[in-house]
């Protein structure tokens, strides 16, 4: 008679124990689920910022294309036009040198 007692104890505790690790498992299962779905959502409002960032960056790279080609466009008609008043003043100072002479 001990012996049935004792199976039935063991029984009941592994029955016990099955149980809290089912609802263990489905409490995983659901806490897994859960986090999953948030870190599906954060990852696609990653990926809307990114591509925010890199339409913001190709603007700022083509105007400052523009800008930059314009700059450089000033600076060499700045350099031509500083050519060639270099020029009238040396012509201006052969002239005057002649005629010192």
């Amino acid at each position: 008679m001990e012996n049935e007692v004792f199976q039935s104890k063991v029984l009941d505790y592994l029955a016990n124990q099955t149980q809290e690790i089912t609802e263990m498992n489905s409490k995983f299962t659901q806490e897994m689920t859960e986090m999953n779905s948030k870190f599906t959502q954060e990852m696609t409002e990653i990926k809307d910022k990114l591509s925010s960032v890199e339409k913001i960056v190709i603007n700022i790279e083509q105007n400052h294309s523009n800008k930059l080609g314009i700059l450089f466009d000033a600076i060499e008609q700045h350099s031509e036009q500083l050519d060639r008043i270099e020029k009238n003043v040396s012509l201006h100072e052969e002239y005057i040198m002649k005629r010192i002479k």
